[in-house]
């Protein structure tokens, strides 16, 4: 009997960490905002709570995971200090924090200092914030020891603020830094060990971006490559081991002036990019790289295009939730539209995709959950009582959404 209760108990350890999950950057494995393994109650209700956190200062960034440690940015509101902070995932406990000295700047009403999500991978969490009009780069241990920091990588110019965050490939860092300043933009990647740079690739600049870039497996070639995405360039390519531009294609409309605020997907062998302005044009485009010849495969132009929030893909589905509420499904292959609805609700954050169910939070803090089917069925809906701003995060056992003031724990 002891010995079958040993086993069982071992095999529970087992399942118990087989659903474990990192998370490593905004909206999780290569920006696909996708769990593999996370289960959910179909009904989220106060119950489903499993414990919340009050947050030091503000911030719009997201949670990052890895191994048991959930990492967040905050920052004071007069933005002269910058903190990254690690919490138990089990239990919300924190765990340390590290503040560095920051600076004011300019910004949109609807931003604040700490909207970037820190990147993460098994030496570090790798943090990016504006201070004072200088991007600031630094990588910090799993225990919260400061491995470096640098503070001469580029100015970051432009009226909205600051909130592109940092992507981990290999033994790079990857960030976008386009801004407003003519001729004073590029696309950097760093050594993850000593911060140095390895490659950089200007850029001419005038819109300041928000899009988190990805890697995109040319389905061609069978070789990775970066994938940026800003208004007036387009989509661009970069070889990520030598920073050589392998091909950029310009598909938003250039006439009126728009922002990429949205981060690119991938999936199946295609790029899905997206980019808007608040009153202006709207654009979905499905491509697919063929060598260095990008070919559009089909695109949307219509209000129903997000402004803010990414694009999200789910077994052949591509789903398009937007700024308003509105909800749009098509087909990835072709774009054929098979339902759209109006959910309700202003998202500046983006929707995740955990158990097959979509789920985001609104400004109001409510956490809304539909099906991700080619069939429209809301779910639930959990109000959290507090304003957010943010995409959620999971470690495939948990739902975790940082809101305005505090940090929630969702689950079984």
């Amino acid at each position: 009997m002891m010995r079958l209760l040993c086993s069982l108990m071992f095999i529970c350890a087992l399942v118990g960490f087989a659903k474990a999950e990192n998370w490593p950057r905004f909206r999780g494995a290569n920006g696909s905002g996708s769990s593999q393994s996370a289960k959910l109650p179909e009904q989220l209700t106060s119950e489903n709570i499993k414990w919340s956190r009050e947050l030091p200062g503000t911030g719009y960034g997201s949670p990052t995971i890895w191994d048991g440690q959930l990492f967040l940015h905050a920052a004071n509101d007069d933005g002269k200090q910058h903190q990254l902070m690690a919490f138990d995932t089990a239990t919300g406990e924190p765990n340390w924090s590290v503040e560095f000295a920051s600076a004011e700047y300019k910004k949109h009403k609807f931003n604040s200092f700490a909207t970037s999500t820190p990147a993460v991978d098994d030496k570090a969490i790798y943090s990016a914030w504006c201070a004072g009009g200088k991007l600031n780069l630094a990588a910090v241990s799993h225990a919260g020891k400061r491995l470096w920091h640098r503070d001469d990588v580029g100015e970051i110019i432009g009226g909205h603020g600051f909130g592109t965050s940092p992507i981990v490939y290999e033994q790079l860092i990857v960030i976008a830094r386009d801004n407003e300043k003519q001729g004073d933009s590029s696309l950097m990647a760093l050594d993850c060990e000593t911060g140095e740079t390895v490659w950089e690739v200007a850029r001419p600049g005038g819109r300041l971006n928000f899009a988190t870039p990805c890697v995109y497996a040319n389905p061609a070639t069978g070789k990775d490559e970066i994938i940026f995405v800003n208004w007036p360039i387009g989509v661009t390519s970069i070889d990520p081991h030598t920073g050589k531009q392998l091909w950029e294609q310009a598909v938003f409309q250039q006439e009126k002036g728009e922002r990429a605020v949205a981060s690119p997907i991938t999936a199946n062998g295609t790029l899905y990019v997206n980019c808007a302005f608040t009153q202006g044009p709207k654009h979905l485009v499905a491509m697919k790289a063929n060598e260095a010849v990008p070919e559009v495969l089909w695109r949307v132009d219509n209000n129903s295009v997000p402004h803010i929030p990414s694009l999200i893909e789910h077994d052949g589905l591509l789903f398009a939730w937007n700024d308003s509420g509105i909800c749009t499904c098509y087909q990835s292959a072709d774009g054929e539209k098979l339902w759209q609805k109006r959910i309700g609700g202003t998202y500046f954050g983006s929707p995740i995709c955990v158990d097959g169910k979509l789920i985001a939070v609104n400004l109001d803090g409510e956490l809304v959950s539909i099906a991700a089917s080619g069939e429209f069925q809301k779910l639930s809906e959990l109000k959290l009582e507090d304003a957010c701003r943010s995409t959620p995060a999971t470690d495939g056992k948990s739902l975790f959404v940082r809101t305005a003031s505090h940090l929630f724990c969702i689950g079984e």
